[in-house]
């Protein structure tokens, strides 16, 4: 009982190896030695860069939580820049000034109506 050994299966090679009973009954995973032990947690992959196309490792876990779709945050940051970005609202726009008909430029979710403070302040006067 004490000392007796049993006969396992590598998880990683294949090969088979002795080891404790005890040890064998505690042990989640069987590897023959420490190399593959260490060779069977390496789990990342090589993917390419939707942007510059680069290749880079991503970790399952990474991946699980949505991460590591970019080499850096530089292409991350081009990814989601402009019509890319969930946030965008359609960039600028020329409007005319209601007041004096001047055309002006601002972003397509601002409320603005006159082309400046000047025709804005004379534009309230009027009402």
């Amino acid at each position: 009982m004490r000392g007796e050994k049993v006969e396992l299966t590598c998880d990683h090679c294949g090969r088979t190896f002795e080891r404790l009973l005890l040890v064998a009954q505690l042990a989640k995973k069987r590897y023959c030695c420490r190399a593959c032990s260490d060779a069977a947690k390496v789990t990342s992959r090589t993917i390419p860069c939707p942007v510059c196309g680069k290749e880079f490792k991503v970790r399952p876990a990474q991946e699980a939580k949505g991460l590591g779709k970019y080499c850096s945050r530089r292409c991350f940051g081009r990814a989601k820049s402009g019509a890319n970005n969930p946030v965008w609202t359609g960039g600028q726009q020329v409007r005319h000034c209601v007041l004096c008909g001047k055309e002006f430029v601002t972003f397509t979710n601002s409320k603005k109506k006159y082309c400046s403070q000047e025709c804005g302040v004379g534009g309230r006067r009027t009402i």
